[in-house]
């Protein structure tokens, strides 16, 4: 044959299964609609496909399902009253997992996984439902004026605690004042007391202050006149011995002046004698020739010179005194007194 022919063609995938089990009775014989939705597969694996498409048609599975949810569906609602069969809405407790393993236990061999079942919907008669709408909102109004009593009761309480607290308040905070002020007044004492103690020591510290820069005043005045009278007393001890040796090189001067004015005329002595001779040989030696004339003249010159050295009264002989400091300050003050 040119071609393969399938009979089958089966899903992996999951897939639901929605179903309405109708007059459920509950415990209190209410009946009541619920809806089931069944999310299943097929197993995995041949074999299991191989049960699912021939020992199950998907006719017969809608038909099985339906059978076997139904009555633990109705089981379930037995167990409840009509007013708590909406809790049993949408919830995966461990009763729909019981019902989820007896489920796989009745369709394992057909090769079925019930992966979940969820009550979807519990639908009641609608006179019913009004009635329990109607006791709802009634029980709620009552809640409602019940909570609303207990809020106005509230608000008066917590306005009177309010106004309580706020009147203990006013008075401790009161309280609070006269304390603090309390507080205040002695604080400001001390602080006037502090301040009058800190016077008093700025005071005596002050006059301490004087009476010692007084002292030092005192003792830097006597020591200043101490010092001046030291100074007084070197001045004087200087003076006296400046004018000592003044005196004493005065004395010296006038001693090595009257020396040398003594060598002078000691000199000039000898000068005139040796004129005198020199004339006496002149005139003994008269008749000689001109150049002893010549000669006699030239010495009388010289004598002249010596002679007019003599008697200048301005001029000053240096001797031989070998740089002597009282020989030059003699001869200084006769040029002086001169």
């Amino acid at each position: 044959m040119p071609y393969t022919k399938i009979q089958f063609l089966v899903t992996q995938q999951n897939f639901q299964f929605d179903l309405p089990v109708r007059n459920c009775p509950t415990i209190d014989n209410i009946y009541i609609q619920i809806e089931v939705s069944i999310i299943l597969r097929v197993r995995p694996g041949e074999d299991n496909v191989k049960n699912f498409c021939y020992k199950t048609s998907v006719n017969q599975l809608n038909e099985q399902l339906d059978a076997a949810i139904s009555e633990r569906i109705r089981v379930l609602a037995r167990s409840k009253t009509h007013k708590e069969a909406y809790s049993i809405r949408g919830k995966k407790t461990n009763q729909s997992q019981t019902l989820c393993a007896y489920m796989n236990g009745l369709f394992e061999s057909k090769g079925i996984e019930i992966r979940s079942i969820i009550i979807t919907d519990v639908i009641l008669d609608a006179q019913i439902a009004n009635q329990m709408e109607e006791k709802t909102l009634y029980a709620s109004k009552n809640t409602l004026e019940r909570k609303q009593q207990c809020f106005e009761l509230r608000v008066i309480n917590d306005e009177q605690e309010y106004n309580q607290r706020k009147e203990r308040m006013k008075q401790e905070r009161e309280s609070e004042v006269l304390r603090c002020s309390k507080m205040i007044a002695e604080v400001e004492q001390k602080v006037r007391k502090i301040e009058a103690d800190t016077q008093k020591i700025i005071a005596e510290i002050n006059e301490k202050a004087h009476a010692e820069v007084a002292k030092v005043d005192a003792q830097s005045e006597l020591e200043a006149q101490e010092i001046i009278s030291e100074t007084k007393m070197i001045r004087a001890s200087i003076m006296a011995d400046g004018r000592a040796l003044y005196n004493k090189l005065f004395s010296e001067s006038d001693a090595y002046v009257i020396k040398k004015n003594a060598q002078a005329q000691e000199v000039a002595s000898k000068m005139v004698a040796e004129e005198v001779k020199i004339r006496g040989q002149a005139e003994a030696e008269l008749s000689k020739n001109l150049a002893s004339r010549r000669h006699f003249d030239e010495e009388m010159a010289k004598l002249g010179v010596l002679q007019d050295l003599a008697n200048n009264d301005h001029l000053s002989i240096f001797g031989d005194h070998k740089d002597s400091l009282l020989a030059q300050l003699a001869t200084f003050r006769m040029l002086g007194a001169k």
